[in-house]
């Protein structure tokens, strides 16, 4: 009886940490996508132009908590995202080309602090 329900937890386990990592996955995949077309769009089209351009990237984090019986654990998930500064297209507001595109794909990035 005790190796069915270590069985029957360790199956609940693999099932909810494959759907979590699943969508983390997807959902990272559109944001990273997304990110490398702006990055290319706002390099591209700075390329020529006086200004400095400085390409970097931003710590996505997430987590997510598993619950399995009377046990909990937390994961989290760093990934890091292409990002771009252009001194003459961002006007004095560093990233907000970038952030603009990234708003035009619906994924909303607040101003750089």
């Amino acid at each position: 009886m005790k190796k069915l329900k270590f069985y029957y937890v360790l199956i609940s386990t693999v099932a909810i940490l494959s759907g979590c990592s699943g969508n983390n996955q997807t959902e990272f995949s559109s944001v990273t996508s997304a990110a490398d077309q702006c990055t290319s769009v706002v390099h591209s089209s700075s390329l020529g132009k006086n200004g400095k351009t400085t390409l970097r990237a931003i710590k996505k984090i997430d987590s997510y908590y598993v619950r399995v019986g009377d046990s909990t654990t937390q994961f989290l998930v760093l990934e890091d995202i292409p990002y771009v500064e252009s001194e003459i297209l961002d006007n004095g507001d560093p990233g907000s080309a970038w952030r603009r595109c990234m708003q035009e794909k619906g994924i909303v990035f607040g101003s750089k602090s």
